[in-house]
């Protein structure tokens, strides 16, 4: 059960947070948006439409943002609001009370318990759902592409190499697919087609993406599967394709470096 002196101290701990976090990020969002007011402004056609953008941008990097420094901004404030209590001299008449040390201390553990609870929904539930958002440019209209750096998906073990990405069409130039030996198919497959589509998931198919004019042929790909291989490559919507399951979407494979940095505990291991 909390008492009043709980509640006071609790509300000028988030007060302090609440200050410290938006005088932080306000001071970023000025320095990056002054640095980068170019980019917002390619191909606006108005004032309107450039601060929708801007805007737009720094309300999805806030959750990375909180992310980044939430957990810093808990201990300075606890630290800040008894330094406040010190100053007012509101802490010697509670110890002079008898009220224990300790007890004066629990409302700050609360609060900043309540931090870590916040951190921990903001990087489980909160920034998976918005990872596409986190990792596209600032400006989202503008043409993006980037050669494709060959990499492994970690849930099927399927090696993926292209090209090109092509980040407005979500699609891969020029792609291969190498599906493992004794695991995926039969033996080790390289499955390649000029162009491949990612597909969003749904409520009947996962993420993926979808490949046409495959080499070998579909029905060849799919006779050198595996019972595994089978669930994560199947044939495309058309029939005449391929349709391979990965965990990697286009913004994944654009950004590399960042894009474990917004996924759940659970995609990490």
């Amino acid at each position: 059960m909390t008492t009043l002196f709980d509640r006071y101290v609790l509300g000028k701990y988030v007060h302090t947070y609440l200050i410290l976090f938006v005088s932080l990020y306000g001071l970023y969002v000025v320095f990056d948006g002054f640095t980068n007011m170019d980019e917002f402004q390619e191909g606006s056609r108005s004032t309107i439409e450039t601060v929708t953008r801007a805007v737009r941008h720094y309300g999805y990097q806030s959750a990375a943002f909180f992310g980044m420094v939430g957990a810093i901004l808990g201990v300075l404030s606890a630290m800040i609001v008894f330094a406040l209590l010190q100053k007012n001299s509101e802490i010697a008449p509670l110890l002079a009370a008898g009220v224990p040390a300790y007890r004066v201390v629990i409302p700050a553990l609360m609060g900043m318990a309540l931090v870590n609870v916040m951190l921990i929904i903001n990087q489980e539930l909160v920034i998976p759902s918005i990872s596409e958002q986190l990792l596209a440019p600032r400006n989202s209209s503008k043409q993006v592409q980037k050669q494709l750096d060959p990499t492994y998906d970690p849930k099927t073990g399927i090696h993926i190499a292209g090209r090109r990405l092509l980040v407005n069409e979500r699609m891969i130039e020029e792609v291969e697919f190498t599906l493992k030996a004794n695991d995926v198919a039969k033996g080790l497959m390289t499955v390649s087609s000029p162009a491949a589509y990612y597909q969003t998931p749904n409520q009947t198919t996962p993420a993926g993406w979808i490949l046409e004019n495959v080499e070998p042929a579909a029905d060849q790909i799919l006779e050198e599967l595996t019972e595994k291989g089978k669930t994560f490559v199947t044939r495309s919507p058309s029939g005449t394709g391929i349709f391979i399951v990965t965990s990697l979407d286009y913004m994944e494979l654009y950004n590399r470096n960042q894009s474990t940095q917004f996924a759940t505990t659970q995609d990490l291991m």
